[in-house]
């Protein structure tokens, strides 16, 4: 019996079958699962109420606390009619009162056998127990071999594994009904009759033996007519009756008796839940979306830093509004594990963000985008101009201590950043000859040695360095090893080379580059995609108090146009269950031993029962820029000649001689060389 309770059902239309989790319902069936409801979902368009468009609870998947119905909805559902929410009407064939009779077979939906099965809670069938014909337990010889395989003692009694055994129902007790009317002889022979079998296998071994033994209607055969099933456990007898002992097909009233430990199911004739009056209970609201992968649990652990949420799209669908960089309406919240996406409020256990406990907070809680808005640019006031900042990711340097290069420097008048700004400013000279900057600024600064040419940068060697990355031309530097001083150099320093020369006070570090190529160009490596696309949402800054099971329920903004969400039932799609006690504990859950899980880019784990979905992310544009292109060989011929041999002063001033090999530096070269570079 379905509980009526107020619930709402996700369904991802992505696949081809949907799964309807009752996740609230309870089955009085003592513990056990069976097809004892169906609900309605009207898959058509015509809205009339036909029998094919009910559901049977799947009995495999269905336990005592929940109700599972798979639901064949695909994406048309949403497509075609442009509904995401449905009344969820329910069935128990147990109070259906208006069976169908089997001749009515084109409105019969109870299997091949047209038949149903009534329950009767805690009795047994006394009169097969008490071998009181018409009624017995089907022995091993009157029942079939399907039937017999799964006899206790045959199955279980020299070891099974796997779950098709269901072996807890073996080497049970006799109950005190069994022992006051020596059921049958001694123990051996009670369990020879006891299948240890579910329920709903246990009534397909009774259909199965009307269906496949019609000598029944002969003499002395037996109908099969009910099942005494134990409460708790996978054990039951097929209950038995003789056409020739008459018309009592049934175990009769009076042959009930009270036990506990039992439930008698009657088999009956026909079929229920045919008629759109059946349907009288409403079990809840089907929400179903297109756009988001359901069924996902998140694994975050309860260490109470932050941590984050992703949503994954489904079927292709985009999540994020077009050409705006990852801008969405979509929204997520999270409630307690016992509560109903659409209907419960947020969780109390959520610390981050803050007054996580008010929907509103969440209506404002946006996925992480890589979306700029810049502020507004007011003509009417006057401009500032802006400056372009650039950043650059860094090349790798190997440091040689103690040598510096001689006669490579860059020469700074000449040298340019990547964004054309001078570095200037940081030479010795014009930094710290008028005596405006004092202590370690200026500490490199040689007063009287240093002139206007000089091209040493009173710099620290993380500086330096920053330099080098933004110069194309730059292969290494040298930097003091205790003051603010520093020369950038271009080609022509080799380890071990004729330029380079011993220094206490100086060291040498090399650039490294991925092969001499004719055009250059420093390539920045290409980080991961860390902000929300088409493909995918992310949310971070997500925090709990402490360990516990919940819900994250998603608001689909396509269910809401022409607004936002705004309030707790816009929260209406459960995406899964957020398990926030870390990936130890759940291991011991054979749920997420064969589960596919993938890390989340800001924290936690997501996983899936079968493969995780594949996402595509973004690829990030690969920033770079190019490197002073080597000339050709025979124009390199003619300038080695130029620079070598040509006048000084026009040499000094051509940037291209800095490649060319044995060209003695520029500007104030003999002093470098007693002096340091």
């Amino acid at each position: 019996v379905v509980s009526p309770t107020d619930f709402t059902i996700p369904v991802d239309t992505s696949a081809a079958t949907g799964t309807v989790d009752f996740a609230a319902a309870a089955i009085a069936v003592g513990g056990l699962a069976s097809p004892l409801a169906r609900f309605e979902f009207s898959t058509g368009t015509t809205m009339r109420f036909h029998a094919s468009n009910t559901y049977e609870a799947d009995p495999a998947a269905s336990t005592a606390t929940q109700l599972v119905f798979n639901v064949p909805l695909g994406p048309g559902v949403t497509q075609a009619n442009g509904k995401y929410r449905y009344t969820v009407c329910l069935c128990d064939e147990q109070t259906d009162a208006t069976t169908t009779d089997a001749a009515e077979g084109a409105t019969m939906l109870a299997g091949a056998s047209g038949a149903v099965y009534r329950m009767t809670e805690e009795r047994e069938c006394v009169a097969a127990v008490k071998d009181a014909p018409p009624h017995v337990h089907l022995t091993r010889d009157a029942m079939l071999p399907e039937a017999a395989v799964h006899i206790c003692s045959d199955k279980c009694d020299k070891g099974c594994f796997g779950p098709h055994c269901y072996c807890d129902g073996n080497l049970l007790e006799q109950t005190t009904d069994e022992q006051a009317w020596g059921y049958l002889g001694d123990l051996s022979a009670q369990l020879g009759q006891k299948l240890c079998l579910p329920l709903y296998r246990c009534q397909e071994m009774c259909d199965l033996h009307n269906a496949l033994n019609p000598a029944w209607v002969e003499s002395e055969a037996f109908e099969c007519v009910g099942v005494d099933m134990h409460a708790t456990k996978n054990m039951c007898r097929l209950v038995g009756a003789a056409r020739s002992h008459g018309t009592q097909m049934d175990c009769p009233v009076g042959s009930l008796t009270e036990n506990r430990n039992y439930h008698h199911f009657s088999r009956i004739i026909g079929a229920s839940c045919t008629h759109a009056s059946d349907f009288s209970e409403q079990a809840g609201i089907l929400a179903v979306t297109r756009r988001a992968t359901t069924g996902v649990d998140y694994v975050l652990e309860p260490n109470g830093e932050e941590t984050s949420l992703e949503v994954v799209s489904a079927n292709g669908n985009s999540l994020t509004v077009a050409g705006l960089e990852g801008l969405s309406k979509d929204r997520i919240t999270v409630i307690d594990c016992h509560g109903s996406c659409g209907v419960t409020e947020p969780a109390q256990s959520v610390t981050s963000p803050a007054e996580a406990q008010d929907i509103r907070t969440w209506n404002q809680f946006w996925p992480l985008s890589q979306f700029y808005d810049p502020a507004h640019n007011d003509t009417n006031n006057a401009q500032i101009e802006a400056d372009d900042h650039f950043a650059f990711l860094g090349s790798e340097y190997t440091t040689i201590g103690r040598v510096f290069c001689s006669g490579r420097n860059l020469d700074l008048d000449v040298v340019a950043l990547i964004d054309g700004s001078s570095i200037q400013q940081e030479q010795c000279y014009n930094k710290c000859q008028d005596g405006t900057i004092t202590g370690e600024g200026c500490s490199g600064y040689y007063a009287g040695f240093d002139g206007p040419g000089s091209n040493a940068l009173c710099v620290t060697p993380t500086q330096l360095q920053a330099f080098c990355d933004s110069i194309p031309s730059c292969e290494s530097y040298d930097h003091h090893r205790t003051l603010n001083r520093g020369f950038l150099n271009g080609v022509g320093c080799e380890e071990g080379g004729s330029m380079m020369q011993s220094n206490e006070n100086y060291n040498w570090v090399r650039r490294e580059r991925e092969g001499a190529v004719a055009a250059r160009r420093l390539q920045l490596e290409v980080p991961r995609y860390s902000s929300s696309w088409s493909g995918m949402l992310r949310w971070r800054g997500i925090a709990f108090s402490g360990a516990g099971t919940y819900k994250l329920c998603f608001c689909d903004s396509e269910h809401l146009p022409g607004r936002e969400c705004m309030s707790t039932s816009d929260y209406a799609v459960e995406l899964g269950t957020v398990h926030v006690s870390g990936i130890a504990c759940l291991i011991k859950d054979t749920r997420f031993q064969r589960a596919a899980c993938v890390n989340q880019y800001h924290g936690g784990v997501r996983c899936y029962p079968d493969a995780a979905p594949v996402v595509a992310e973004p690829v990030m544009e690969v920033l770079y820029y190019s490197d002073v292109v080597q000339p050709d060989p025979e124009v390199q011929k003619v300038l080695s000649t130029w620079c070598m041999f040509g006048p000084e002063e026009q040499a000094n001033a051509d940037p291209r001689c800095q490649y060319v090999s044995s060209y003695q530096s520029t500007h104030d070269g003999a002093a470098q060389a007693v002096a340091g570079p």
